[in-house]
């Protein structure tokens, strides 16, 4: 999805989207966002006078960009990823890939039709400290149990701004624990799952092997970084 001419697209210029728009033009890649708030955009074009903004995908110029980055609520990233992947976009789409299954074999198609590159975000499956726990797991035995502990302060995730009011509080958005806390369960279950074991009913408790996972603000993960 790199290149020395490709212009990246930003859908959606909230908190992680202004952030990939931050990352961009840092590696002077060329940029183009979408978002249907006024106030963003004024935002955006604040910060970043270089770049070009729209309201909504109609208004941007039809070869404006060649990969997309798909930062909008999770209820609407299949709808804004088949749009762009039909003007011929490589895409990036923000984790959750949705909140449902509908549309999704349908991007895959289309995806695949046009050759496009696709990725989702699911980055923390490249941390070094998961990296590592998928070899810890290999010396453990059998794994019959994974426990995961995640917490985090909502107001603490976008500052200024009421988090009830935000998607990630909202079921029919896409928000709630297992969707927005898809990176500190699933990828950690997803290290240790070829070891994973059914337990008979029965089994004494003394004889099955546990591997029990304790993420409590990235300590597991940091203490296996800095081995």
């Amino acid at each position: 999805m790199t290149g020395p001419k490709l212009t990246y697209a930003v859908i959606g210029a909230g908190s992680i989207g202004g952030r990939h728009i931050r990352n961009l033009v840092a590696l002077g890649r060329g940029v183009v966002v979408v978002d249907p708030s006024p106030s963003i955009r004024r935002k955006v074009k604040r910060i970043f006078p270089g770049v070009s903004v729209y309201s909504d995908l109609k208004a941007m110029p039809a070869e404006c960009a060649g990969a997309a980055l798909i930062c909008t609520p999770t209820n609407s990233h299949i709808p804004a990823a088949l749009a762009c992947a039909r003007r011929g976009m490589h895409l990036f789409i923000e984790k959750p890939l949705s909140h449902q299954i509908a549309g999704i074999g349908l991007l895959r198609r289309e995806a695949a039709v046009r050759k496009l590159t696709t990725m989702v975000g699911c980055n923390m499956r490249f941390q070094y400290g998961l990296k590592r726990l998928r070899q810890l797991s290999a010396l453990v035995g059998r794994v019959f149990s994974i426990r995961c502990y995640f917490g985090q302060y909502l107001p603490d995730w976008r500052p200024g701004r009421d988090y009830t009011k935000t998607y990630s509080a909202s079921g029919s958005s896409g928000g709630g624990v297992m969707l927005d806390a898809v990176h500190e369960f699933l990828e950690q279950a997803e290290a240790v799952k070829r070891t994973l074991h059914r337990v008979p009913i029965g089994t004494p408790a003394d004889l099955a092997d546990a591997l029990v996972l304790i993420h409590a603000h990235e300590a597991l993960l940091r203490i296996l970084a800095a081995e």
